[in-house]
């Protein structure tokens, strides 16, 4: 045997390996029912627990993202690549200096611009997938806006910083 633990080829011989031809089937037809969607998404709709339907689902879904800071801007850059169809984005700050270095989604042109931090998320996510409704909200959520926001949302993502929002 080889250092690393791994079986050297030669040593496995030309032995026939009956669940292979079943693997290999089973592969090939996924992968049919993923080339019938957008290429974008065709890995996803690979692995079997998303699969077509499952890719399907996720873009007629809306997903509320609460907090645009480091957690809330990794969340929304995820959703937004993986073809989620509508997204909320909900944050009242605007992007600082500070942000910069733990906040992935926002670079140096947004916080010379005194973007808001909805705004600046929805121009980059709008870059990475152009195929998705982008709904940003210049606020923090709160009691008196909490029921009209977050209406029809399938999910809501808690992004947030404090926990006064949170609550």
């Amino acid at each position: 045997m080889a250092r690393s633990g791994r079986v050297p080829r030669m040593a496995l011989g030309n032995r026939p390996n009956p669940s292979l031809k079943k693997r290999t089937a089973f592969s090939a037809q996924r992968k049919k029912q993923a080339t019938s969607m957008n290429k974008r998404y065709q890995r996803q709709a690979l692995f079997a627990p998303i699969g077509a339907k499952g890719q399907q689902l996720l873009q007629e879904k809306k997903v509320a993202i609460i907090g645009l800071g480091a957690l809330g801007s990794s969340l929304a850059q995820m959703a937004a690549r993986a073809g989620i169809g509508h997204l909320l984005l909900i944050d009242g700050d605007i992007v600082e200096w500070s942000n910069l270095q733990r906040q992935i989604l926002y670079n140096e042109e947004d916080v010379k611009a005194q973007l808001p931090k909805a705004v600046a998320a929805e121009q980059h996510l709008r870059a990475f997938n152009s195929e998705i409704t982008l709904e940003p909200h210049l606020t923090d959520l709160h009691s008196e806006n909490g029921d009209e926001l977050l209406q029809d949302c399938d999910l809501i993502l808690d992004g947030t910083d404090n926990f006064a929002t949170r609550y």
